[in-house]
C-alpha cells in the first residue's frame, strides 16, 4: 500500500515538472507561430509594396535619364553657332566647309559626359547635312554611309520619315544598320531646332542611345512578367517580356493596354488606397491572371510592371510549408525536452524528500525539532553544494553595488549596514571613515597599455589590498582604478594619515616593481559619518588639483585650496569648432576634435558627475544649435531629437559618449547630402563650361549664379567631384579647344585668343605655355 502511493506520489512530481516545462516551452512557440500565421497573410501585400517602391524608385532615374537627354538636346539646339548654321546653304562644298569645322569645334559631346549615351547628330534641312562634333555628312551619305533604320529600305524612306514623322521626345527601340554593317537596336530622342518663322531652316539634334540602357534603369522583371513604357502621346518606347522575343512583347503590350484601359473605364479591381500614385489592378492576359502596376509620372511617361500572380502564391505556399514543418519540428522536441527535464528534476527531488523526512521523523522521536531541522539544512547544503558557493559567488557584486551607492551618495538602510557588518566584517559603529583612490597610470602609446594587461594589474591590486586591508571596503570605480572606504577608530582619528601611508608602503612592497612604479594614490577627507563617505570620495577625485608638491608622497591627499576653482569650458570655441567641421562635413576632423574632448575634460581630468552634466548639458545645446540651423526634414530632425531624449535616463558618462555618436552621425548625414547634390548638379555645370568656354565672363561666380549657388560651395564641389579648382579646369577646357584650331584652322592666335575666351593675345599666349609647356606657334609647326 505504502510502495502504491509512494509511485503515486512520484507520478505526481513528474507530472507537475512536466506540465511547468511545457508551459514555459510552448507559450512562447504558440506567440511565435500565431505572430508567423499573421506574417503570412500580408506577405503578398509586402511584395506588392516592395515592388511599388521598386517601380516608382526605377522611374526616377529613367525621367532623369531624360532630363538629361533633353538638357542636352537643349544645349545643342540653343548653341548660337547652330542657329547661324542653319541658315547656311552649300556648306560641304568650297569655300564653306571651313564653316562646319568652325560648328564642330563649338559643339560639345553628351557622350563624354553620359557614357549611356550612344551618340549625337543634329540635322539641317536647309544644307541637308548632319553634322556632329566628329563627322559632317549630306543626307543621302549618311544614309548610305553611317546610319540607317534597317526598315527603311530606300533613300527616300528614310527622308520621308524624317519630314513627316519625326517628332520631339522618345521614340521606341528600332534596329539601324551602322557603317560598319552592324545591326543595332537604338532609341532617339529627337528635339528640334528653332525655327524662329523660317520652316526652309529648320532640324533636328537626334540623341540616340541603345535600349539596354532602359533596361538597366528598369527593375529586373519577373518570371513570364512584362515591363513597359509609354511616352505622353501612349506610344511605346520600351518593352520587355522574359519569356518572348521582343516583337512577341510588343503585341502582348497592346493587349495588356488595351485590358487595363477597359479596367480603368470600368473601375474594377482597381486599387487606389495608396498615396504614392500606383494604380493596382488585375487583369487577364493569354489565360494568366498578372498584377498590373502602373505609375504616370510627373514627367508625363508612363510605367507598368505586370507581375504574374503564380510567383506570389508560390512564394505564400512555400512560407507556409516551411512554418508548418517548424512547427512539428519545435512540438516534437519541445515534448521531448519536458520529458527529459522532468525526469532529471523530479527524480533527486524526490530523494531529497525522503531522506529529510526520515531525518526529521528521528529527531522527533528524540524531542529534538530544531536540531532535526539544522541536520537538514546541514543534508541538503551537502547534496547540493551548488547553493552554498553561488551564495558565496554573489559577495562580491552586493559588496560592489553597496560600496558605489556610499561612493555616490545614495543612503543605505540600517538592516544593509548591519548586514556590512556582519557579513564582510565592516565595522561603522565609532569610527570614522576615509576614501582612498588607487589608480594604475599609462602613458600614451605605451606598448603595454592594453585591456588585457590592465585588468591584470587590476586583478594583482585587488588581491594585494585583501591581503594588507582585511576590514575595508572596495570597488572598480573606472578603467585601471580602485576605490577602498577605510574605517579607523574616532580615538585614532589624528592617527589616519600615518597609518594610511604605512598601509600603502606596504602595499607597494607587495606589488610587482612595474606595477608599483605605475601606481598613485590619492586621498580624500576623513568624515564622521558613514552617510558622508561621498564627499570623502568627490575630494579624493580632486585631488589631481594637488599632485605638484605632492608627487612623492605614497598618497596625495586633498588639499582644501580656497579661491581656487576647476577651469570653465570653453563654450564658444566649442561651438563654433563643432558646429563648422559638421556643417563642413569634415569626419576626420570632428572625430580629432571629439577625441581631444574626451581626452581633456573626461580621460586625463576625472572630473566630478556635477562637472560632467554641465559638460554634457554644453554638448548637447551645440548639437540642438547645430541641428535646427541645418534644417533638416522634419523626419531626420524628429530622430535625432528621440535619440536625444532617449539618452537622458543613461549614466553621465554613456550619455555623453553616445552625443559625440549623434555628432558623427550628423556630420555623415551632411555628407551623404552633399555627395547627392554633387552627382545632380555637375554633369550640368560641366556641359555649361563646354558650351560657354568662349566667354571671357566665364568665371566661377558667374557659374554660381546660374546654378543658384553659393560660390563657396561651387569651389568645394569642384575640387571633390573634379580633382582640380574651377580656373584650372576652364583653362584646360580652354587650351584643349585652342590646340584643335591651331591643328585645323588657319585662325591667327589673336583670332584663337578671342575663340576661347581670353581678353589679350598675351593672356592667351601665357596661358598656353603654362599649360602644354610650349608656346602657341611651335605647337602649330610640330
Amino acid at each position: 500500500m505504502r510502495r502504491n502511493k509512494k509511485r503515486s506520489t512520484d507520478k505526481q512530481i513528474l507530472l507537475q515538472y512536466f506540465l511547468t516545462y511545457f508551459i514555459v516551452l510552448f507559450i512562447p512557440l504558440v506567440i511565435c507561430c500565431s505572430y508567423y500565421v499573421r506574417m503570412l497573410s500580408v506577405i503578398s501585400e509586402d511584395d506588392i509594396r516592395e515592388k511599388k517602391t521598386e517601380l516608382i524608385h526605377n522611374a526616377t532615374l529613367v525621367d532623369d535619364f531624360m532630363e538629361e537627354l533633353d538638357s542636352f538636346s537643349g544645349m545643342l539646339a540653343g548653341l548660337p553657332a547652330v542657329n547661324i548654321f542653319r541658315f547656311q546653304d552649300k556648306v560641304l562644298e568650297f569655300p564653306n566647309t571651313n564653316e562646319v569645322k568652325n560648328l564642330q569645334d563649338k559643339l560639345f559631346n553628351p557622350t563624354r559626359i553620359n557614357s549611356s549615351v550612344y551618340g549625337y547628330y543634329i540635322f539641317f534641312d536647309k544644307s541637308r547635312t548632319v553634322i556632329n562634333d566628329s563627322i559632317a555628312y549630306d543626307y543621302k551619305d549618311f544614309y548610305n554611309l553611317y546610319l540607317r533604320r534597317e526598315e527603311d529600305l530606300s533613300f527616300e524612306a528614310w527622308d520621308e520619315y524624317l519630314t513627316t514623322q519625326l517628332v520631339k521626345g522618345v521614340s521606341r527601340a528600332q534596329k539601324y544598320r551602322c557603317k560598319d554593317e552592324r545591326s543595332i537596336e537604338l532609341l532617339a530622342y529627337s528635339c528640334p531646332l528653332p525655327n524662329n518663322g523660317y520652316d526652309t531652316s529648320s532640324g533636328y539634334v537626334r540623341i540616340f542611345f541603345e535600349e539596354n540602357v532602359l533596361a538597366s534603369l528598369m527593375p529586373v522583371p519577373e518570371k513570364e512578367g512584362l515591363q513597359y513604357i509609354l511616352n505622353d502621346s501612349g506610344d511605346i518606347i520600351y518593352c520587355r517580356f522574359t519569356d518572348s522575343p521582343s516583337e512577341n512583347a510588343y503585341g502582348l503590350v497592346l493587349q495588356a493596354e488595351s485590358s487595363l484601359l477597359d479596367e480603368l473605364c470600368q473601375g474594377g479591381n482597381i486599387d487606389t488606397a495608396d498615396t504614392d500614385g500606383i494604380l493596382k489592378l488585375s487583369v487577364l492576359l493569354d489565360g494568366k491572371k498578372y498584377i498590373a502596376l502602373r505609375y504616370e509620372s510627373p514627367s508625363g511617361y508612363t510605367y507598368c510592371s505586370l507581375l504574374p500572380v503564380v510567383q506570389f502564391n508560390a512564394r505564400q505556399t512555400t512560407s507556409m510549408i516551411s512554418l508548418t514543418v517548424f512547427i512539428l519540428l519545435a512540438a516534437a522536441v519541445g515534448l521531448g525536452l519536458c520529458w527529459h527535464m522532468s525526469a532529471r528534476s523530479a527524480t533527486p527531488l524526490t530523494k531529497l524528500l525522503k531522506e529529510s523526512l526520515n531525518i526529521t521523523h528521528k529527531k522527533e522521536e528524540q524531542g529534538s525539532a530544531y536540531s532535526g531541522l539544522n541536520d537538514v539544512f546541514q543534508y541538503l547544503g551537502n547534496v547540493n553544494s551548488d547553493l552554498i558557493e553561488m551564495m558565496e559567488e554573489q559577495k562580491p557584486y552586493i559588496r560592489t553595488t553597496i560600496v558605489n551607492r556610499l561612493l555616490f551618495g545614495n543612503p543605505l538602510s540600517q538592516g544593509e549596514y548591519d548586514w556590512l557588518e556582519r557579513r564582510l566584517g565592516f565595522e561603522y559603529r565609532g569610527k570614522v571613515f576615509t576614501v582612498l583612490i588607487f589608480r594604475v597610470t599609462f602613458l600614451e602609446g605605451d606598448e603595454q597599455n592594453s585591456v588585457d594587461l590592465q585588468n591584470t594589474y587590476i586583478l594583482s591590486l585587488i588581491e594585494i589590498i585583501q591581503k594588507i586591508l582585511p576590514e575595508c571596503l572596495y570597488a572598480v570605480t573606472g578603467e585601471a582604478q580602485v576605490s577602498v572606504i577605510l574605517s579607523t577608530s574616532k580615538e585614532s582619528r589624528d592617527m589616519v594619515t600615518s597609518e594610511a601611508g604605512e598601509k600603502i608602503l606596504h602595499i607597494r612592497n607587495e606589488l610587482p616593481g612595474d606595477l608599483a612604479d605605475r601606481m598613485l594614490v590619492y586621498g580624500g577627507t576623513t568624515v564622521d559619518r558613514v552617510e558622508d563617505i561621498y564627499e570623502s570620495y568627490h575630494n579624493a577625485v580632486f585631488t589631481f588639483m594637488n599632485e605638484k608638491g605632492q608627487i612623492a608622497n605614497h598618497i596625495i591627499w586633498y588639499q582644501n585650496n580656497k579661491g581656487k576653482m576647476a577651469a570653465a569650458f570653453p563654450y564658444f570655441e566649442l561651438s563654433v569648432r563643432l558646429t563648422r567641421l559638421v556643417t563642413s562635413g569634415d569626419e576626420q576632423g570632428l572625430h580629432d576634435a571629439l577625441k581631444e574632448i574626451m581626452t581633456e575634460y573626461i580621460f586625463e581630468n576625472n572630473l566630478p558627475a556635477w562637472l560632467e552634466q554641465v559638460l554634457l548639458n554644453e554638448l548637447q545645446a551645440i548639437l540642438f544649435r547645430i541641428i535646427v540651423g541645418l534644417e533638416l526634414e522634419e523626419s531626420e530632425t524628429q530622430k535625432y531629437y528621440c535619440e536625444l531624449e532617449k539618452n537622458h535616463q543613461s549614466p553621465i558618462l554613456e550619455q555623453i559618449t553616445n552625443t559625440l555618436g549623434l555628432y558623427r552621425r550628423l556630420c555623415a548625414h551632411v555628407n551623404e547630402m552633399k555627395d547627392m547634390e554633387a552627382g545632380k548638379m555637375m554633369p550640368a555645370i560641366v556641359a555649361f563650361i563646354d558650351a560657354n568656354y568662349g566667354d571671357q565672363d566665364l568665371s566661377l561666380t558667374m557659374v554660381a549664379d546660374k546654378f543658384g549657388i553659393s560660390v563657396p560651395y561651387l569651389s568645394s564641389l569642384f575640387k571633390t567631384s573634379a580633382g582640380v579648382n574651377f580656373s584650372s579646369y576652364v583653362e584646360n577646357v580652354r587650351i584643349e579647344k585652342a590646340k584643335g584650331l591651331l591643328k585645323n584652322t588657319s585662325m591667327t592666335v589673336g583670332q584663337i585668343s578671342q575663340a576661347t575666351g581670353y581678353g589679350s593675345s598675351n593672356s592667351f599666349c601665357r596661358a598656353f605655355k603654362r599649360v602644354t609647356g610650349s608656346s602657341a606657334s611651335e605647337y602649330r609647326r610640330d
